[in-house]
């Protein structure tokens, strides 16, 4: 199983977000029950692309460019870059919770 050429060729995102609980990969059958070893096993699969990023032009109610530091900075916890949809995820506020739910994973 690969990519979707049609994205790859558009450069547009494509995420294999979770193999569902029976994934059969070269031949063999895998039972995955937990969400989380489905996300995981999806990730490891290499089947997601990057794509290009988007551009926003963002301007307040009276039409002026928002400064940058103004803007939302997401934050990507250690355990993110394990998870198929880190390349569309929009980060979270740092509060602290998966960071604590990770010993407990």
């Amino acid at each position: 199983m690969e990519t979707d050429d049609g994205c790859i060729a558009r450069d547009i995102p494509f995420c294999f977000m979770e193999t569902g609980t029976i994934f059969i990969k070269d031949g063999k059958e895998y039972n995955i029950r937990r969400k989380q070893e489905q996300n995981l096993q999806a990730c490891k699969s290499g089947m997601n692309h990057q794509g290009r990023g988007m551009a926003f032009d963002l301007r307040d109610s009276l039409g002026l460019s928002i400064p940058e530091e103004n803007l939302y900075k997401p934050h990507y916890a250690k355990k993110c870059g394990t998870y198929s949809f880190r390349i569309i995820c929009n980060g979270c506020s740092n509060c602290g919770g998966c960071e604590e739910k990770m010993s407990v994973d």
